[in-house]
């Protein structure tokens, strides 16, 4: 198997430069095929991780603008993923009875 021979990358950012030179040593030695495999995956992944971030900030800016999410975030607990899901999920809470 391939990847048993591979070390861990520990520590490090997997998109930051200590990672580039950890794969260029850990990649040593194999085809070059898989080598090219290994970069097409490596940009997709960046794409997916700008895709992510631009999402988080998204969910950031939403979660200033509701007033339940920024409560519900002062609960310990409850994060702003966690806030915005409660929001999301209850709707309208005016649909709900009191007492």
């Amino acid at each position: 198997m391939l990847v048993a021979s591979v070390s861990v990358c520990a520590g490090t950012d997997l998109m930051g430069k200590g990672a580039g030179k950890w794969l260029h040593q850990a990649t040593k030695g194999m085809p070059e095929r898989v080598r090219k495999i290994l970069e097409e995956m490596l940009v997709d992944l960046a794409a997916q991780a700008e895709r992510l971030q631009q999402g988080t900030e998204t969910i950031a800016a939403e979660a200033q603008v509701n007033e339940l999410a920024l409560v519900l975030e002062a609960v310990p607990g409850i994060g702003l993923p966690l806030a915005l899901t409660i929001v999301v999920e209850i709707g309208d809470i005016g649909r709900f009875e009191t007492g």
